[in-house]
């Protein structure tokens, strides 16, 4: 881009005349980086010396522009532009920019431009914004495709409007637009996304029926949808389906089952199917050992979660703050807040920076165990690491007092004061923290003394 900007400007310091095709060109070379500004910059910079912006350049510049979520601002300098342009159609911009859909672009927008502006507001899940582009695409003379119709099915797949993906289905089918893989993904993906397993699974049976065959991502997301739900049986189901059907599952199809038995604490079968991920040559990965990690400690075992962390460096894998916060926890779940502790010295040592999940685990098993000395210890660590705690972090800190034998009725208001005073909310859980530490009747005190609301109290059982 640098050589071909500074040959441009050599051109135009030795008078020769410019042209259409060198200023798209730099436009288009800047688009493809993702250089929104720089493409804009050079557009304006072509309409100045009274070029004809060209479908290239236009549509090079929309591209880039939605890509990074910024279609609207480069809509209106395409507008800015057009209206200084002797060449170009009349451009009326859209009155409110934050409104997709609104204005006319009369003919300076072609079939790939409405799509990619639809696709914009698809993956921000704004369904009647890409519907609109497609109504206006319609209204300009173009005739709607399956690319354009599986934006609006995408953009109901990620706001997960299922009625809306069939709708839009239907309504292909009737303008005699046949779906693609892609549509059928797509929609299964949102089922993935609402953990909805049977509708993915009647998708994906739809799908067959329609003649078209499923690829790896369209399994992988039932596989998905089915591990979301810790259905493990019927994540393994499909997974063996997909093995039969000639595909061969990948890393996100392994660890996706993994990871449903983590879901269910089924630690043997976790390994079971990392066994089989390693049998298949599939390389495992830091989520498919962190899910491993995660089936022992949802199971209560620490020392299997330490064995699997163990065998990390093995497979050529750093642990990470998720496998050290996961092993942190399977103590914790145990209640051996000192374990827990110690796993949070380790994580340190291995040069691996706590954050703030890590230090709200190991107060928790101190708070649960009615430590409130065990939790000031974490705190004190929490503050030379510059962590600000949050409100799980106080509502431990006055549950630990509740729980402690005898109740540290004065350290817990104490605690809860210089929570508001910090500016953290109490949320239900603290307040029921509270009262269980120092009775119902002096915490409406307390709370009316600090001008919190009484109907927040919430209940002390």
């Amino acid at each position: 881009v640098s050589r071909a900007t500074a040959w441009l400007r050599r051109a135009s310091s030795a008078g020769l005349p410019p042209e259409v095709s060198q200023y798209s060109a730099l436009i288009d070379a800047h688009a493809r980086i993702g250089d929104v500004d720089g493409a804009l910059a050079w557009l304006r910079q072509m309409v100045s010396v009274r070029l004809e912006v060209d479908a290239v350049a236009r549509g090079a510049v929309l591209n880039a522009a939605a890509k990074t979520g910024r279609w609207q601002e480069a809509l209106s300098v395409i507008g800015a532009t057009a209206a200084k342009d002797p060449h170009a159609a009349v451009l009326a911009t859209a009155e409110n920019q934050g409104s997709p859909g609104q204005g006319s672009l009369g003919s300076l927008l072609d079939e790939v431009s409405y799509t990619t502006l639809a696709d914009a507001c698809a993956k921000q899940g704004d369904v009647e914004g890409a519907a609109s582009w497609l109504e206006k695409m319609q209204a300009a003379g173009y005739s709607l495709s399956v690319v354009s119709c599986n934006t609006v099915i995408d953009a109901c797949a990620r706001k997960g409007d299922a009625a809306g993906a069939r709708h839009w289905l239907g309504k292909m089918m009737r303008m005699g637009i046949a779906p693609n893989e892609f549509t059928y993904t797509t929609i299964i993906g949102g089922c993935a996304r609402r953990r909805d397993s049977e509708e993915a699974a009647r998708w994906l049976h739809e799908m067959w029926q329609a003649g078209l065959r499923p690829n790896e991502v369209t399994y992988n997301a039932v596989i998905d949808a089915c591990a979301k739900n810790g259905d493990s049986k019927s994540a393994a189901r499909w997974l063996q389906q997909m093995s039969e059907a000639n595909l061969e599952p990948s890393e996100v199809s392994y660890t996706a089952v993994i990871d449903s038995c983590a879901r269910q604490g089924d630690s043997e079968g976790a390994v079971h199917w990392m066994s089989q991920m390693v049998n298949a040559r599939v390389e495992t990965s830091l989520s498919a050992h962190n899910a491993v990690i995660a089936s022992f400690a949802a199971a209560g075992d620490p020392d299997g979660a330490i064995d699997w962390l163990s065998r990390m460096p093995a497979s050529r894998l750093d642990p990470d703050v998720i496998s050290y916060n996961t092993v942190i926890n399977s103590h914790a779940k145990g209640g051996d807040p000192v374990g827990a502790a110690q796993w949070l010295d380790k994580m340190l040592q291995a040069g691996v920076r706590p954050n703030l999940i890590s230090y709200n685990t190991v107060v928790g098993a101190y708070s649960r165990r009615g430590d409130p000395d065990g939790v000031a210890d974490v705190l004190d660590r929490m503050t030379e690491a510059d962590l600000e705690p949050n409100v799980v972090t106080w509502t431990a800190m006055i549950s630990a007092c509740a729980n402690a034998v005898p109740r540290r009725c004065e350290a817990a208001e104490r605690v809860f004061r210089q929570m508001v005073e910090n500016g953290t909310t109490p949320n239900k859980v603290t307040l029921r923290a509270l009262g269980k530490a120092i009775g119902s009747k002096r915490r409406r005190a307390v709370l009316e003394d600090l001008g919190l609301r009484q109907e927040t109290e919430g209940s002390d059982k």
